[in-house]
């Protein structure tokens, strides 16, 4: 059984991907939550030093990735959720 505090950190985890802001720092690593898109795979092979979740594209150092392909993710990350949730 999830307690409240979980319950609570997944809502607003969902909530941050919803309202298109996918950047949440932590203590250990910065945390990127992501979206399915048709080449993602190929980008996160290029991308560098991480680890990823169900939803969630894990970096501890941004110097250990690759700026550029952080970038395209992000924006295709964005693109699709636009694309699903059209305003």
């Amino acid at each position: 059984m999830a307690s409240a505090a979980t319950t609570t950190s997944t809502t607003a985890a969902r909530g941050r991907c919803a309202a298109g802001r996918f950047l949440a720092p932590q203590i250990r690593h910065r945390s990127l939550y992501h979206h399915r898109f048709s080449d993602r795979e190929a980008l996160l092979a290029q991308l560098g030093k991480h680890s990823t979740g169900k939803a969630c594209l894990y970096i501890k150092k941004l110097a250990d990735v690759d700026q550029k392909v952080l970038e395209a993710l992000v924006v295709k990350s964005v693109a699709a959720v636009r694309a699903r949730h059209p305003s």
